[in-house]
């Protein structure tokens, strides 16, 4: 491999190290207490560990432990769920968190690879292919602003930088893999398809376009319904073009590619949709996952300082007729407005708009003076901005081993306990920050624990608070309608001592005010 193109190797390999300092701090500092594995987002992530284990214990489909309602399953997570398998029972939470990082990491490499390849389709320089790819991984806008003074520009709200992995890309890189994976796969079939564009790709490489696409849908469905949108964009604009105007565009050659990516990505959106609309549980699932997008000002301050090059690289585009520029020009100009479309996951609908942003303003940077390209190297660094605070704030996330980063001592062994004597279809009753470690540790069910998979939280999360404050007056019928088997009180748990005394609760192990129930309705 020549030297232009090796630097995303070293790009690659710098992230993966960078990105994974954190995760080993938080490791040699857990001390009694145990490291759940993350340093942002700790409830998301001890939801993908529970995943991995039930794939260890035997699920192929997904089906979540945070609800106690009946589900069918549906193909989705698959990956999560076949890395659990390659796991055993002993010492297993580690064996998860160490798989799950290896898949981060194997995904920056990927996705560092992917993208070198389609910036090859527009820079014969491994310098401008380089600085493209570090953009789309670490870079952001404004937001690093925010905490040094200017949080007024957001008001109450946190900058897109810090919580949204679609807006830009290094949250994905720094811990959502599957989002890095899907990333990759989507941007494969994409280089692929702007590639025949230029040369005749074999059928092999259009076939494997296509396979890309089906596995980016195994990683995250939402990545296809974009991606077809995107094409069937571009497909049409240029269609309109070449009728309007003296811009030649060889449709033939174009759906060569297209269809082998519909074909693959199809089956899987229709699946999807299906079990969406049929399954009750998955309905309420919908239903409360809300990801809406936060005012338009948000997204001007997150991609304001690249707007000027991206003008200009657009109308480069245009002046200069570079057909497979327009791609990412027409991807630019919609995918802010696809982020009000009515729709409950709005913001998803942003993904892979930074990518096209980068590549026009790569195109504005080529064309610009040598004193302002000067300019734009200097402020360009202030991009990385975001992603160091992002590190420095995992770095001081792992400082102490405190909650919920960290999960103390004996509520890992009760959770272990737990594993050991309860069947796995089992429903605890627990309050909701255990309810969201207990299923990462121990293969059971809990009613609730996470935001969108626990089904009716909204109503569930208030009952279960109040019979854990005080079980002697509880409702016994709604505890029975909801299946439950077990409950387990912690040392926060007001109610805990007057369990001891209920007759229709039976002990079954006690490890340091962490204690777990047998409820027996027929005493």
């Amino acid at each position: 491999m020549n030297k232009a193109r090796s630097g995303w190797i070293l790009l690659a390999a710098g992230l993966a190290i960078l990105t994974t300092l954190p995760y080993l701090v938080g490791f040699a500092v857990q001390g009694d207490a145990h490291f759940t594995g993350f340093v942002f987002g700790v409830e998301d992530g001890n939801s993908y560990i529970a995943k991995m284990l039930r794939g260890a214990e035997g699920d192929w489909l997904f089906r979540t432990p945070y609800t106690n309602m009946v589900q069918s399953g549906l193909l989705a997570f698959l990956p999560y769920l076949l890395l659990g398998k390659l796991t055993s029972p002993s010492g297993q939470h580690a064996q998860l968190v160490v798989l799950f990082h290896f898949f981060r990491i194997a995904g920056i490499f990927a996705l560092a690879f992917v993208l070198e390849r389609l910036f090859s389709l527009f820079f014969s320089s491994g310098r401008m292919r380089w600085m493209g790819t570090a953009l789309v991984m670490a870079g952001g806008g404004l937001g690093w602003l925010a905490p040094f003074g200017l949080q007024l520009l957001w008001q109450d709200r946190t900058p897109l930088e810090f919580y949204s992995p679609e807006a830009f890309g290094f949250l994905s890189v720094f811990g959502l893999p599957h989002l890095v994976w899907s990333r990759a796969f989507l941007f494969w079939g994409l280089y692929v398809l702007l590639k025949n564009e230029q040369e005749e790709a074999p059928l092999k490489e259009r076939l494997g376009a296509g396979v890309s696409w089906l596995l980016a849908g195994l990683m995250q469905p939402q990545s296809l319904v974009i991606g077809l949108g995107v094409v069937g964009l571009y497909g049409g604009g240029r269609l309109l073009l070449s009728r309007l105007a003296p811009w030649p565009w060889d449709l033939r050659r174009f759906l060569r590619t297209g269809l082998w990516l519909g074909l693959f990505a199809a089956p899987l959106i229709i699946y999807t949709g299906i079990h969406f609309l049929r399954d009750p549980y998955l309905r309420v699932w919908a239903q409360q996952n809300l990801i809406t997008s936060p005012p338009v000002g948000d997204y001007l301050l997150a991609y304001l300082p690249v707007i000027p090059l991206m003008i200009w690289g657009g109308w480069a585009v245009l002046r200069e007729r570079k057909g497979s520029g327009l791609f990412f020009l027409f991807w630019a100009a919609v995918f802010i407005p696809a982020a009000y479309l009515p729709y409950d996951l709005q913001r998803r609908l942003t993904e892979g708009g930074w990518v096209a942003c980068v590549v026009l303003t790569l195109f504005g940077y080529m064309r610009a003076s040598a004193r302002v390209q000067q300019a734009v190297r200097v402020l360009g660094l202030t991009l990385f901005i975001p992603a160091v605070i992002l590190l420095a704030g995992g770095g001081l996330a792992v400082r102490t081993a405190q909650p919920p980063v960290f999960r103390p001592g004996p509520e890992t062994k009760i959770f272990l306990t737990i594993r050991g004597v309860l069947p796995k279809d089992a429903v605890i009753l627990a309050n909701y920050d255990t309810s969201n470690a207990l299923p990462a540790w121990t293969p059971q069910f809990t009613l609730i624990g996470h935001g969108p998979e626990s089904a009716h939280l909204r109503v569930l999360r208030p009952k279960v608070e109040a019979f854990l404050d005080d079980p002697a007056n509880a409702d016994l019928e709604w505890l029975k309608s909801q299946r439950v088997t077990h409950v387990l009180f912690t040392p926060k748990d007001a109610g805990r001592a007057a369990a001891q005394n209920l007759y229709w609760l039976k002990e079954l192990a006690e490890v340091e005010g962490y204690t777990i129930y047998a409820v027996e309705w027929e005493p």
